[in-house]
């Protein structure tokens, strides 16, 4: 469950034990990878295996730049080094 005070709290919810895809489409600082994070977070205190797409190719977070880049996130390490 997500505390109504959390960042996305709304959405967070409404995203809450369903199972599927995210895909998150939005102009240039809108806070994508943000929610993204967050996203993550919750699907691994849900016990969820995700995988974080990165396919932004001007702006990479997990690959170099032209690059579309795949991370699996398994645990809290790989979370908070999404960037490695």
């Amino acid at each position: 469950m997500v505390a109504p005070d959390q960042p996305y709290a709304s959405l967070r919810e409404r995203l809450h034990g369903m199972l599927g895809v995210v895909m998150l489409i939005g102009a240039t600082d809108t806070g994508k990878t943000t929610l993204s994070r967050l996203i993550l977070q919750d699907a691994l205190d849900a016990g969820i295996n995700a995988a974080f797409i990165d396919g932004d190719l001007g702006v990479q977070v997990v690959c170099p730049p032209a690059c579309v880049g795949l991370r699996t996130v398994k645990s809290e390490d790989d979370l908070s080094d999404l960037n490695r």
